[in-house]
């Protein structure tokens, strides 16, 4: 199993529209084959962590090409800020 941790930033009032607006992309990449659950983590009023947990580092990066095509604009755009990202092998623990 993988995971991908995402750092996302922006202002606390638009993370409900941004949450909107991404939630048929994000619908759509919880069908994909090798998705295995994901959480969000409120860390700081302007921050949130994402963790998406998939069966393979293929389709983890797969998944997030997909991500990176659909949040370009709102990059772009200024409206949310990528601050970080970390992937990696993921284990349950014992």
């Amino acid at each position: 199993m993988y995971a991908r941790i995402s750092t996302w930033r922006a202002r606390p009032e638009d993370f409900e529209a941004l949450s909107r607006e991404v939630a048929p992309m994000v619908a759509e990449l919880q069908r994909q084959a090798g998705y295995v659950g994901g959480y969000e983590v409120r860390t700081a009023p302007d921050t949130r962590v994402f963790v998406t947990l998939w069966q393979d580092e293929a389709r983890m990066h797969e998944a997030a090409g997909t991500i990176a095509g659909a949040m370009r604009p709102l990059i772009e755009a200024g409206r949310i800020e990528l601050a970080d990202v970390k992937n990696g092998p993921a284990e349950p623990w014992s």
